[in-house]
């Protein structure tokens, strides 16, 4: 039972900092879901990269 939960923690509540579902994340509570129609986990990691930088360097 230990090991499922472990299992379940390490799977849904921990991101690497810097990969693709932490930057999505980040934007979604910036409020951006949508670049140009698309949604955002459609583009690669360095676009959503760039996209996050610019949003808090305004």
């Amino acid at each position: 039972m230990l090991v499922f939960v472990l299992t379940f923690l390490k799977g849904w509540m921990y991101m690497y900092i810097g990969s693709k579902g932490w930057y999505v994340k980040k934007l979604k509570e910036k409020g951006i879901r949508y670049i140009e129609g698309r949604k955002i986990e459609r583009y690669k990691t360095h676009v959503l990269a760039n996209l996050l930088h610019e949003s808090q360097s305004k």
